[in-house]
């Protein structure tokens, strides 16, 4: 019964039936399973999508014995709600209540400390180390996200370098968007040598007529050296913007 809930409520979640979906909270209630956890995840989602954050956080507080997929739900949909304060909360709370944080949960995080301040993002990104979270390249551009949020660019780009390395040496493919990203960041913080680096490995992929790294390229240039007119003199002119 419990996986029947699940997928009705899911999928009027997905399909933006809310008040459909309210119906079947309703049998949850009436069948008693108002605080099984994987209900209460899913509800906690359908309430947030629709602008009810007081509701997910009533359904939240019933929930028995949270486990870390319900705590994450919770943490998304405040800060999807803008309420980053309220999210680190319930975040600390989740640590100090012994469920430990995964990928997914520093992924929603993340962002909260990009908005309320960098002593938070390092505490945030310390939790990162000490619960052996995998740093993923979907952990990681949070962090680069969340490093340029609060002006540290140096450190947003040394995290997008090693972003970089490691797929390298993994063997993944880097893309168009790879390049685009460290390339923004090399304008930001000006490094020209690691701009130069990059668009070395930009000619030996192929890549150097792609339009938007082309742009990106030009911008690096500009931004970081004086030479940008030689540069310029030498780039096909449909990869100017």
């Amino acid at each position: 019964m419990n996986s029947l809930f699940s997928s009705v409520l899911r999928a009027c979640s997905a399909l933006r039936e809310f008040s459909y979906g309210k119906c079947i909270h309703g049998r949850v209630i009436k069948h008693g399973f108002d605080s099984n956890q994987i209900l209460g995840s899913v509800l906690i989602d359908l309430y947030s999508k629709y602008g009810s954050i007081e509701e997910a956080c009533r359904l939240f507080s019933c929930v028995d014995n949270g486990d870390v997929v319900s705590w994450t739900t919770m943490i998304s949909s405040l800060v999807q709600a803008g309420k980053w304060s309220q999210a680190l909360r319930i975040y600390i709370d989740m640590i100090k209540a012994c469920v430990y944080p995964n990928e997914f949960t520093f992924v929603k995080v993340l962002p909260t400390a990009g908005f309320l301040g960098l002593q938070h993002g390092k505490v945030v990104h310390a939790h990162l180390i000490v619960f052996g979270v995998e740093l993923n390249l979907v952990v990681k551009t949070a962090l680069v996200h969340m490093y340029s949020k609060c002006q540290r660019m140096d450190d947003a780009l040394r995290e997008a370098v090693v972003a970089f390395q490691e797929m390298e040496a993994s063997g993944v493919l880097s893309n168009n968007f790879t390049y685009l990203s460290i390339l923004n960041a090399c304008s930001l913080t000006l490094s020209l040598d690691l701009g130069r680096q990059i668009h070395a490995r930009v000619i030996m992929t192929g890549l150097e007529d792609d339009l938007p790294v082309g742009n990106a390229l030009v911008d690096m240039y500009m931004k970081c050296s004086h030479g940008a007119k030689k540069w310029l003199e030498n780039v096909p002119r449909h990869t100017v913007a």
